[in-house]
């Protein structure tokens, strides 16, 4: 995940104002995914995980998470036939990996 920064850097050329305007949109893109794909496991909306799934790719692969938006993605595949601990722990690592990327856009 350190990567993000120099990931940033790259898209915007090294444009300060442009990163810090950049990385505050994928702020609110992450807080509103995080929020969002919980929702979507919990209703077992597998409509409306694709949706989110597909309006987050963009952030996910701009700052270099290729991996971490791979595993999102196929969470959803048998996300009825998805225990409970596998639910759970989905959510918790969600919460985790969008707190941590909050965290280091907001050190931007």
């Amino acid at each position: 995940m350190g990567n993000i920064i120099s990931a940033l850097e790259k898209v915007t050329e090294g444009d300060e104002d442009f990163m810090k305007e950049l990385s505050e949109a994928f702020i609110f893109n992450f807080e509103e995914f995080s929020e969002t794909i919980i929702n979507a496991v919990d209703n077992r909306n597998f409509t409306e995980y694709r949706a989110i799934v597909h309006k987050i790719k963009p952030s996910f692969l701009t700052i270099e998470m290729e991996d971490v938006f791979q595993k999102v993605s196929d969470f959803s595949t048998n996300l009825d036939n998805k225990s409970e601990e596998e639910i759970k722990e989905f959510k918790s690592w969600v919460r985790k990996i969008s707190e941590e990327t909050i965290e280091i856009l907001r050190s931007i």
